[in-house]
């Protein structure tokens, strides 16, 4: 029933959109405590299986997740670097990019403390750690990161121009600004011209809703198993729709072009 209330009215308006899906977010957040329930992304499938990260056994499972994460920073000298990480969720990329790429330290803010209560209680790492943050107003000095990555976060914030201002102030000279999301392609329309008003230069943009859209196709039917034997009937429409697998509105938008996927690097120059 609340699946089908949901599927019925998330995609109303833009607000009502980002109201209710944060308001999904708390309470799974809350709610479902899954330690096998690290991301929440859509994941990315390479063209190409020698692009693919060699990963433990322990994290084969969360590979096309994973991959998001890998392609997002492939092109970054991240180790030594003191990486921020806006909208982390679950903080499973964080431990990912941790574990394998070395970072000197690297933290991940959420707007949602049950969220980065579960973050600190999963991931063990000693240079990785997690707290409560606005990705509009961010708490951090001027300069006290190398690398800011954002992961299909931004389109629930309410001022994009904010974000990028507080990713640009947080950075120093050369430091690297990486970010995907999902959106219409009248709201990227809306994102572009902010982000050619700002001050960031642009190193490369990219179309990857092909990759994002195989990484959905394969992992669909297990992921639905996996829904049924966590979820209780009455929201397991929800947490479908959240992890757009085949057949909900989120697969069946970008599967016809109506949602677009990108990626983007920048890098601040002065």
């Amino acid at each position: 029933m609340l699946g089908s209330i949901w599927r019925s009215i998330k995609f109303l308006t833009p607000s009502f959109n980002r109201a209710l899906s944060k308001f999904g977010y708390e309470m799974a957040a809350k709610n479902f405590q899954f330690e096998d329930w690290r991301f929440m992304n859509f994941g990315y499938v390479y063209e190409n299986d020698k692009d693919s990260p060699v990963l433990e056994k322990t994290d084969e499972l969360d590979r096309y997740f994973i991959q998001l994460y890998d392609h997002l920073i492939k092109d970054l000298n991240v180790e030594n670097k003191k990486i921020l990480e806006v909208g982390s969720g679950r903080g499973g990329g964080a431990n990912y990019i941790s574990k394998y790429y070395k970072p000197l330290s690297y933290v991940g803010i959420d707007i949602s403390q049950n969220a980065i209560d579960f973050s600190n209680r999963v991931n063990n790492i000693d240079t990785l750690s997690f707290e409560q943050g606005d990705a509009e107003n961010l708490s951090f000095k001027d300069q006290t990161f190398d690398i800011v990555i954002n992961v299909e976060s931004s389109h629930c914030y309410g001022s994009f121009d904010k974000f990028l201002l507080e990713v640009f102030r947080v950075l120093p000279s050369d430091g690297y600004f990486a970010f995907t999301d999902i959106m219409t392609i009248s709201k990227w329309n809306e994102i572009e011209k902010i982000i050619n008003n700002s001050k960031f230069r642009k190193i490369y943009e990219k179309d990857i809703s092909q990759n994002a859209l195989n990484s959905l196709t394969k992992v669909s039917e297990w992921r639905k198993t996996w829904l049924e034997d966590k979820f209780p009937s009455f929201v397991r429409g929800v947490a479908e729709d959240i992890s757009a697998v085949k057949g909900t509105r989120p697969y069946n938008k970008l599967e016809s072009g109506k949602l677009i996927y990108k990626t983007y690097l920048f890098v601040k120059d002065w």
